[in-house]
């Protein structure tokens, strides 16, 4: 398999361009049911000053870089899949005392999703990052003069594990989105 990229004379982008093709080798892979190569061929043009490059990696470089790829995945909130929310919401948490559970309401004004004139349907909430995803299957939309204004989602945390694992993806997407917590 083969990959033809171009790459600026930026020094870090052959890296990148690295990873992205092994996440697409990988991808075609499952994609076709099939192992990967035991080689996979990567070829690198590149614009300016740097020379054409050709470099083999086998099959044990790949399944080692594959950790790399987590670096890839940034914190995001979809309620199609495949279909990135740029609208930032409001969050509160509230946790009970004894620390067993916890609830987050998400609230977006005006989301995307709903700017789209019916595209795409809203099938649930999805919090993604590079530990996986939480799904948050019941959202509500509220309306006003017949038109569309925000959407709720409130995700019920019924142990210290699922709060930790929601926490840690916060953080995430707070660090991705520039946003801070503030104790009430």
């Amino acid at each position: 398999m083969t990959f033809l990229v171009l790459v600026a004379d930026i020094a870090g982008l052959e890296w990148l361009v690295r990873v992205m093709n092994i996440l697409t080798t990988m991808i075609n892979a499952v994609a076709n049911k099939r192992r990967l190569n035991r080689n996979c061929e990567l070829d690198l043009i590149t614009i300016g000053k740097m020379p054409v490059r050709k470099s083999l990696y086998d099959e044990r470089i790949l399944q080692n870089d594959h950790k790399s790829l987590n670096l890839l995945i940034m914190a995001k909130i979809q309620f199609a899949r495949g279909i990135d929310e740029a609208v930032v919401p409001d969050v509160r948490l509230t946790r009970a005392k004894t620390g067993e559970s916890g609830t987050a309401t998400f609230v977006f004004i005006n989301p995307q999703i709903l700017a789209q004139d019916g595209k795409d349907e809203v099938t649930g909430m999805y919090l993604i990052d590079e530990e996986g995803e939480i799904v948050i299957k019941e959202v509500q939309g509220k309306f006003v003069n017949g038109k569309p204004e925000s959407l709720e989602a409130i995700y019920v945390m019924k142990s210290n594990d699922e709060w930790d694992r929601f926490m840690r993806f916060m953080e995430r997407y707070a660090e991705n989105n520039g946003l801070g917590l503030s104790k009430s």
